[in-house]
């Protein structure tokens, strides 16, 4: 669902009645194109994306899966123990680097995204400029 629906607090409400009607986990990414950005309080280490995920689990009672501007196993790792999410969604770090979780549990380096402003590997795999690092 998108966090700013067309707002923040639209994104709140949607969640709510998708609770309410019996989804069972909710997978917070970004809003239409248009849809008002939040601001994000001075000190919080993430983007507007994962603001709204983190804002939504406060009120819901039902799993909230978080995306976007995660990347490190550490940066994953402090939402869920601090609380922030139920679950963090890595995306375009697995396709950069398949073994990421694998890598992440066992503490070995992972390939990261360099985070194209138009993702390459999308539009095919062999053009993505990790791939030419690797």
């Amino acid at each position: 669902m998108g966090g700013n629906e067309p707002t923040l607090e639209d994104g709140v409400e949607i969640a709510k009645i998708l609770e309410k009607q019996g989804v069972d986990l909710l997978h917070v990414s970004a809003g239409i194109q248009g849809s008002e950005l939040p601001t994000v309080p001075e000190g919080f280490p993430y983007n507007y994306i994962v603001y709204c995920g983190t804002e939504i689990k406060k009120h819901v009672n039902i799993p909230v899966i978080v995306v976007n501007d995660i990347g490190t196993p550490d940066r994953a790792d402090y939402l869920i123990k601090n609380g922030l999410s139920d679950f963090t969604s890595i995306g375009k770090g697995l396709l950069v680097d398949p073994y990421w979780a694998n890598k992440a549990k066992e503490k070995v380096e992972i390939t990261n995204c360099i985070m194209c402003s138009k993702c390459q590997w999308f539009t095919d795999g062999k053009k993505c400029p990790v791939n030419k690092l690797v």
